[in-house]
């Protein structure tokens, strides 16, 4: 299974399930007002961001993602390296699960997933089932051993099983819940 292919989904309404067809696309233009969310009959979540993907920010799906510290609306970046200092910036919280890569490093725009059940979520090798994650200035979720560490309380997610190597290449995935 490949994590793109878990997000065409049925939704609760005709609109929705045009939507939720295109979650693993991303578009140089806006097709979608930014902010927009979409829920599935199982109750995930996706809101299309615009993804800024300056200074070689490549991420593929199943990455977090924060929101950037912008004067827009909506844009979200891939570098958490900011995103964990106390306290988090206005703009800085988390933005979602990328449901797409963002290719050719060009800033896009695309969905993310905030909420409910996530398959392929990009984490640490060590993460075990059953723990608590973060996102991390790894920029994968990690452990964290409790609810809130305090200096990483961005994007809380529930792991359903412990990390797999999915591609041979040392990057691991796992199955997990995600929690506004």
């Amino acid at each position: 299974m490949t994590y793109s292919s878990t997000f065409a989904v049925a939704a609760s309404n005709t609109l929705d399930k045009a939507i939720l067809v295109d979650l693993t696309k991303t578009t140089s233009a806006e097709v979608q007002t930014l902010g927009t969310v979409v829920t599935s009959d199982d109750g995930r979540k996706y809101r299309h961001i615009f993804f800024d993907s300056t200074g070689n920010d490549v991420k593929v799906a199943g990455h977090p993602c924060i929101f950037a510290d912008s004067t827009t609306q909506w844009v979200a970046e891939g570098d958490l390296s900011n995103a964990h200092t106390a306290p988090i910036k206005p703009g800085m919280g988390f933005a979602g699960v990328m449901c797409a890569a963002n290719a050719d490093n060009d800033a896009q725009y695309m969905w993310v997933q905030f909420e409910g059940f996530c398959p392929g979520l990009r984490c640490g090798t060590g993460v075990a089932a059953n723990n608590v994650l973060e996102a991390s200035t790894t920029e994968l979720f990690e452990d964290t051993g409790s609810i809130l560490s305090g200096t990483q309380a961005v994007g809380v997610a529930f792991s359903l099983g412990a990390a797999t190597d999915a591609t041979g290449g040392g990057a691991s995935v796992c199955d997990a819940i995600l929690m506004r």
